[in-house]
């Protein structure tokens, strides 16, 4: 049952690559070179449907949701070590340890509690719209996805759904719809929402729709989501032809990194302001640090101003990016494979990892009296806001 919401500067240490998904290992200190790019039985077109990786929360393993179900990657070895199970499309790590995965094709699509160890499988939701599901800081519940589409005639009618799913109930956090100008069918039309994770600090999700007024330029909205208090509010707006499909927040939670039409860095802040970044990296899926200002794009680890640090993998635009929790190590998905990078440590002062974990945890806590109903919105926002600008640091 589905019930509507409530109203109410850095240096590089060297690079250690691995080349993943059973392609052995590379030589250490090297940046790998092209290679012939493996296609695993079933992975399609790899522009349609990215592979999805995800990393436990220690920082040592790596799953990568494949058509013959989760690879689980050793980062310090290079071991791997396969779950068998139906076309896993997603896949994250819980704080208990466990994967949570959406797996299946059409009607027998479901969202799964996976244990690694055992390969003990639970069932928490099922329905052929299913296009992701995410773990929740420190708690049971999970965010998930459904999409569904309709090509007609004059291109894709798309309606998205965000629910937050705790046992048997789905509460309806935020639904969209528009009419998309392609009729591709191999076109990932919810990529922007699968790929939306959460806020570092306050757990927000940023969700890229595209509007088309009638009597007005369409432009792309990023509508922002409190899981705590989902009231959706427009956070920026950026014209239809700077277009991009996802997005990253900063370590400090107050810029939001996407990709203009031809593959510039952007960033938005939370006084709505776009600022372009007048580096010459390019990219489409810029994935920031969870530690400081540096961001993987387009096959590069560059600066917020999009100044090329180190190039990790040459002529890759569309590749993306998956940073381990400590911001050591780096996992790329590239046209297929997957390419691990050790060696990137860079952490923050400790007064800075202090200020935002604590943030981040009485935050946390303060949703948790907005969801019993115990903290009117009003206070709730104020305080939470207050406790944003403890986290953000001055650059």
């Amino acid at each position: 049952m589905i019930r509507p919401p409530r109203t109410n500067r850095p240096a590089l240490r060297r690079a250690l690559p691995f080349l993943a998904l059973a392609l052995g290992c590379a030589a250490a200190g090297a940046v790998p070179r092209p290679a012939p790019k493996p296609e695993p039985p079933g992975t399609g077109d790899p522009v349609a449907r990215p592979m999805q990786v995800a990393w436990s929360k220690d920082g040592r393993r790596l799953a990568v949701a494949r058509p013959d179900g989760v690879l689980l990657l050793e980062a310090e070895t290079g071991a791997q070590r396969l779950l068998p199970g139906p076309a896993a499309r997603t896949v994250d790590w819980s704080p208990s340890d466990r994967l949570l995965l959406v797996e299946g094709e059409g009607a027998a699509r479901r969202a799964v509690s996976l244990d690694p160890a055992s390969g003990e499988r639970r069932e928490l939701r099922r329905g052929p719209a299913l296009a992701s599901a995410r773990w929740l800081h420190g708690g049971p519940d999970f965010l998930a996805v459904e999409a569904e589409r309709e090509v007609v005639s004059y291109g894709t009618d798309a309606r998205l759904r965000l629910l937050r799913v705790a046992g048997a109930e789905a509460v309806l956090v935020r639904e969209w719809s528009a009419n998309l100008p392609t009729r591709a069918p191999g076109v990932e039309l919810a990529a922007g929402w699968v790929a939306a994770a959460p806020n570092p600090i306050d757990g927000g999700l940023a969700l890229p729709e595209l509007h088309k007024p009638p009597l007005f330029a369409a432009h792309l909205a990023f509508f922002g989501v409190d899981p705590a208090d989902p009231a959706p509010a427009e956070v920026g707006r950026i014209p239809a032809a700077v277009w991009t499909a996802t997005s990253s927040w900063s370590p400090d939670g107050a810029r939001l990194a996407f990709a203009s039409g031809d593959g510039a860095l952007q960033l938005l802040r939370r006084d709505r302001t776009v600022e372009a970044a007048p580096g010459p990296a390019r990219g489409r899926h810029p994935s920031f640090s969870p530690v400081d200002d540096r961001l993987f794009l387009g096959g590069a680890v560059v600066t917020a101003r999009g100044e090329v640090i180190r190039e990790l993998v040459p002529g890759a635009p569309e590749s993306l990016g998956a940073w381990s929790p400590d911001g050591a190590r780096l996992a790329v998905v590239e046209g297929g494979r997957v390419l691990l990078f050790g060696g990137l440590d860079q952490a923050p002062p400790p007064a800075v990892r202090q200020r935002r974990e604590a943030a981040r945890e009485a935050i946390w806590r303060l949703g948790a009296l907005r969801r019993q109903g115990l903290l009117e919105r009003r206070p709730y926002a104020q305080e939470r806001d207050r406790l944003r600008q403890q986290a953000e640091v001055e650059r």
